[in-house]
């Protein structure tokens, strides 16, 4: 229960068919009900069951879903707890560290005849969706090229990020959401160079990528937690048109 938790929380207790009935952490600070009242619509952790034991929550509790928040190194150990025990599982990104573990999450999904979503929150971005509309209907002709670049700052020295063998560093938490849309809308490049720097999690915090596509655009990702403040943006250059988008204005 910790960011994203928080985030997740909240989006689920403004839906109006959803009940956030227990929450999990190893954390109890992070369980404490808050001193004020929460504004109306909001999360109120204090209103949940809460448990310090997912399988104690998991054997307890008769739940439809399960939202895995933890960090990236124990994804799928937790999500495939979660599949077993009979929930739908939405994981966070990355997936896993590895892709054994990948593996061993969708066939859980597959023996628990369970839905099992990671959260590339890319795919339901309206200004990326708006992009892969543009791309698929031919608005503005071929897609031609695509500069994609997502970077921000070295996580603190205390955050579990900073060790790049729990997060996966930039490469795998950061470059991922770009590498994720790309392959869900454009599809397998024909051949990919990459160049990358270790940085200050130990793994891979910098990453400058060419994606080639046989009769198609050519792709720049530019992944980085090597910067002063965090920014998203692409340029897609069309036959017709170009297509621009930043995150830092938010336009």
């Amino acid at each position: 229960f910790g960011g994203l938790g928080h985030v997740h929380a909240r989006s689920l207790a403004g839906m109006d068919d959803v009940e956030v009935v227990s929450v999990c952490d190893i954390d109890p600070a992070k369980l404490v009900a808050p001193a004020q009242p929460v504004e109306p619509g909001a999360f109120d952790v204090g209103r949940c069951r809460t448990y310090a034991d997912l399988a104690v929550m998991l054997k307890t509790e008769a739940l439809d879903v399960l939202v895995n928040a933890r960090p990236t190194d124990i994804h799928a150990d937790l999500a495939i707890q979660g599949l077993e025990a009979g929930c739908h599982v939405f994981s966070e990104k990355p997936m896993a560290l590895d892709v054994p573990s990948a593996r061993r999450m969708i066939e859980a999904g597959r023996r628990a005849k369970r839905n099992l979503m990671i959260g590339h929150c890319l795919r339901f971005w309206c200004e990326y969706e708006m992009l892969r509309t543009m791309i698929a209907d031919r608005r503005h002709g071929a897609l031609l090229a695509l500069d994609m670049v997502r970077i921000g700052g070295t996580p603190g020295p205390d955050s579990w990020f900073h060790d790049h063998l729990r997060s996966g560093g930039a490469l795998l938490d950061l470059h991922i959401h770009d590498v994720d849309w790309c392959l869900d809308v454009l599809g397998m490049p024909e051949r990919v160079q990459a160049r990358g720097r270790r940085g200050p999690t130990g793994g891979l915090d910098d990453v400058s990528a060419l994606w080639s596509y046989r009769d198609g655009p050519i792709v720049t990702l530019r992944g980085s937690w090597r910067a002063q403040a965090f920014t998203m943006s692409f340029r897609a250059l069309f036959e017709q048109a170009q297509v621009e988008y930043s995150g830092a204005t938010g336009g």
